[in-house]
């Protein structure tokens, strides 16, 4: 009969397994890994069996020897975005999924996560993942709206519009979405400036911006918060929320403008390409 001890590692089998697989990238020792993958001076000792497993472009370039950094054993990823989008990958292949508390020594390691899967969405890329991949793009498009009052959220934007691979859309429609529900704030409020700056830099986002920003203040109206004494555009919906305390626009403290000139004044200059 197994002990207690062992029923409870029974009743547990894949999150203890998870976690030793998780230990063997992190610790892993020079004697018993059997590969090395390197960006820039930033080197991670892995194991063929836990990648080319899961990768073709790992199992691809262990069997041919396509090396690229002129180090046999050694699979050189300098070309990727960045050495963080490079550690959260290898995490990828060892947990089937990412922290975004990586170390990667001389990056910043407080790096908002909303960058990080941008990074790791282009690692994925780079080794044809779609997995790891399609795990990014989901973080993100789940993420983005908490950022959109923060300067992340306009460099979030910037590297998108930088990136020259049309799959990374689906990111950029959210990033837009998003944009467009709070395109008052953004293009008035002082935590706006970078978000404006990205707008005057970045033509093909700022068509986007505008078509939805459009589309999005014609079908609001506007509310005043009691509470916060602040205006705020939401959708004439039940399901809308108050921009500045987080309550449904229709409960008690909040008060419908009928005459919302500053709106009307703001999509003039939207539809006039004045911003």
């Amino acid at each position: 009969m197994a002990t207690q001890e062992e029923s409870q590692d029974m009743a547990h089998p894949p999150l203890q397994m998870g976690l030793k697989i998780a230990g063997m990238l992190s610790d892993a020792d020079p004697d018993f890994s059997d590969l090395i993958v390197q960006y820039g001076t930033h080197e991670w000792r892995v194991h063929k069996l836990v990648l080319c497993t899961q990768s073709n472009f790992f199992c691809n370039v262990c069997k041919n020897g396509l090396w690229g950094g002129g180090r046999d054993g050694v699979v050189d990823l300098s070309q990727c975005h960045s050495a963080r989008g490079v550690d959260a990958m290898l995490q990828y292949f060892y947990t089937s999924d990412y922290s975004t508390d990586v170390d990667t020594r001389d990056e910043p390691r407080d790096c908002p996560s909303l960058l990080l899967h941008i990074d790791v969405y282009l690692a994925a890329w780079k080794i044809s993942c779609s997995e790891l991949g399609d795990i990014a793009i989901g973080n993100f498009c789940e993420e983005v709206e908490s950022y959109w009052f923060t300067p992340t959220f306009a460099h979030a934007i910037d590297e998108l519009y930088s990136c020259v691979l049309g799959s990374v859309q689906p990111m950029r429609d959210a990033a837009i979405q998003v944009a467009a529900r709070h395109a008052k704030e953004l293009l008035k409020e002082d935590f706006g400036e970078e978000f404006r700056q990205v707008v005057k830099e970045r033509e093909y986002f700022a068509r986007a911006f505008r078509t939805a920003a459009i589309e999005a203040l014609e079908d609001m109206g506007l509310y005043f918060c009691v509470e916060q004494a602040k205006l705020f555009n939401a959708p004439d919906s039940e399901f809308a929320a108050c921009t500045w305390c987080r309550r449904a626009q229709f409960e008690v403290g909040h008060h419908k403008v009928e005459n919302d000139i500053e709106t009307e004044r703001l999509l003039n200059e939207l539809r006039n390409a004045n911003i």
